[in-house]
């Protein structure tokens, strides 16, 4: 995970670099890439900094004084996930706000600006509220308080499926534009591939989804927290890196100015 980390800190600086030398202007997609950046971070951070303090540890095995600090932890990783997530797909479609100028590209954008906020504050809002009182997600383990909260399963297997659908929409909406801009063939399917690249985000997301139910059912989430953890940092090293470097592509192509 570390060095997915490290490959997408690296990419998000060329490509605020990139920008840098060639005289353009920062935008408000530069902003939720560093947003995205810091979150991937903390999300990181704390899954390898916890498995030192019981995550992935049998929960019998862990230390009584642990297990709240340790699944409040995991909690803030959690919304940090989501909140990660948010800023990368929202620094996606800013950029193309950014560079298609077509007339009829806007309302299509407009929409996916909408789909992407929509679901993104689904997704992070369900994360924080998950349990009620919200306390009960980490205090909940000692059987001694009451509360509830929502059916894990169906939530995570539900928003993985819709986010793999908007990440695949969000990929593929711009090619329409980009074959209507005004460049070589050459440059339009290069542009095109190097959008297409951005799959591999889909990719591991669809690795993820089996470990969704393993976790959902378990009766030892302090051990089998872990996989699940390490795919989703992936997935957000992965999905932030391999779009900023398609990006980086594209403006070495010059475009950014079109």
């Amino acid at each position: 995970m570390s060095a997915f980390l490290a490959l997408t800190c690296l990419t998000v600086i060329l490509r605020l670099l990139a920008r840098l030398v060639m005289g353009a202007r920062y935008w408000w997609d530069d902003l939720c890439n560093i947003l995205g950046m810091i979150c991937t971070t903390a999300f990181t951070v704390i899954i390898l900094h916890e498995r030192h303090n019981g995550l992935g540890w049998d929960i019998w095995a862990v230390p009584q004084e642990n297990l709240t600090f340790l699944f409040m932890r995991y909690y803030v990783a959690m919304v940090m996930y989501g909140v990660g997530r948010a800023f990368v797909r929202l620094s996606i479609i800013l950029f193309y706000f950014r560079i298609f100028n077509i007339g009829n590209a806007r309302p299509v954008m407009i929409f996916t600006f909408v789909l992407v906020n929509c679901l993104s504050a689904a997704l992070v809002l369900t994360l924080i509220f998950q349990c009620t009182p919200v306390s009960y997600h980490w205090l909940r383990w000692d059987g001694e308080h009451q509360g509830s909260c929502i059916n894990l399963s169906m939530f995570m297997k539900s928003t993985a499926i819709l986010s793999v659908i908007v990440d695949f929409w969000q990929l593929v909406v711009s090619i329409p534009f980009v074959i209507r801009l005004n460049l070589s063939w050459k440059k339009k399917l290069l542009i095109s591939i190097i959008f297409l690249v951005g799959m591999g985000t889909i990719v591991v997301s669809g690795l993820r989804y089996p470990l969704i139910e393993e976790f959902a059912h378990s009766h030892n989430q302090t051990r089998d927290v872990v996989d699940i953890g390490m795919i989703s940092a992936i997935e957000m090293d992965v999905g932030e890196a391999t779009f900023f470097i398609n990006i980086l592509r594209a403006e070495e192509i010059n475009l950014g100015r079109l």
